[in-house]
Parts: C-alpha cells; sequence; structure tokens
C-alpha cells in the first residue's frame, strides 16, 4: 500500500466531518477503507431515515476452511434477510485480518433499514446460521447503532466501532 493512503491519527476527516477512528501510532489505518466505510454508511442513509448497524467477527476453523466460504456465507445471509425482512438493500464491509500463525478471520459491518430492522437478534441468528453450517465457530457479535444523520455522536461511536476494519496492524 502507498504510504499516502495510511494514517496513523486518530481521526480522520471525510466531508468536513471529523470522525474518530480505532488506531494506534504502531497500527495505522488504511484510508481508502475508511472512505469506503464512510462512503457505505453515507449512502444507505441517503436511502433510509434510520439504519441499524451491526458489527460482527467471524473466526474460521481451519479444518473446514475452503476458498469462498465468506463469500457464499454473505450471499446466502443477504439473501434470507433480505427475504425475512423484505428489504430493497443491504449494506455491508468486511476486513480479514491475518494472524502470524496464518490463522485468519472476518469482521463484519452489517447495514439495514432501522424502520424494518429495529432490534440485531434476527439478523445476528442468520448470520450465525449461516456462518456455523459451514463448519465454523459461533461468531461474536460486537455491537449495534441505530443511526439518523450523518453528523450526531450516535454517527461518530458507529463509525469508530466500525473503523477497526481499516486497521493495518495484523
Amino acid at each position: 500500500k502507498k504510504v499516502k493512503d495510511i494514517t496513523y491519527n486518530n481521526t480522520v476527516n471525510f466531508d468536513g466531518v471529523l470522525l474518530p477512528i480505532q488506531n494506534r501510532k504502531d497500527w495505522g489505518s488504511y484510508r481508502p477503507a475508511l472512505k469506503t466505510l464512510h462512503s457505505q454508511l453515507k449512502n444507505i442513509l441517503s436511502h433510509h431515515c434510520k439504519v441499524l448497524v451491526l458489527r460482527m467477527d467471524f473466526h474460521v476453523n481451519q479444518e473446514q476452511w475452503q476458498e469462498g466460504d465468506f463469500s457464499l456465507f454473505l450471499k446466502r445471509s443477504k439473501q434470507l434477510i433480505g427475504k425475512y425482512y423484505k428489504l430493497i438493500r443491504i449494506g455491508h464491509g468486511w476486513g480479514r485480518e491475518e494472524s502470524k500463525s496464518g490463522s485468519h478471520h472476518y469482521h463484519l459491518v452489517f447495514m439495514v433499514d432501522g424502520n424494518k430492522v429495529n432490534h440485531p437478534m434476527v439478523v445476528t441468528n442468520i448470520l450465525t446460521q449461516e456462518w456455523t453450517k459451514l463448519g465454523h465457530p459461533h461468531p461474536r457479535r460486537n455491537n449495534h447503532h441505530m443511526l439518523t444523520n450523518t453528523v450526531d455522536e450516535k454517527f461518530r461511536d458507529a463509525f469508530l466501532h466500525c473503523s477497526y476494519l481499516a486497521k493495518i496492524h495484523t
């Protein structure tokens, strides 16, 4: 990656709004990933007056792992969640983190219409069910946020929480 694409600050400025990010001097974060996350959140908020944002972590069973598992998992999950809630659009972003031992796991941010999905329980259950069907361990739900605009404290908190996906470390 290019040096200019990496930030070591604990904030970024997109569209004139200063947003906090999870960062440390020894980590660094990819600005393009942060920008994409910001764009995804902004886009879905342009379609819905309320957006539920959910972050989860998915660890991999190395013995069961097959290339394409995560893509298949996302496709199936989005279909099921979309059908259950009759959703037109589902936003998401993800990052793959690899340890020095070679094992890896995924961080996922899911964004859905908060008028139709006002609690993450069903979404979490579907994501968990689809992931464990592939032979992987039970995922961990990190937190969720209900957003109504791109400039308030709730948006900043959600962006801070989700910015973990953009870190360089591991």
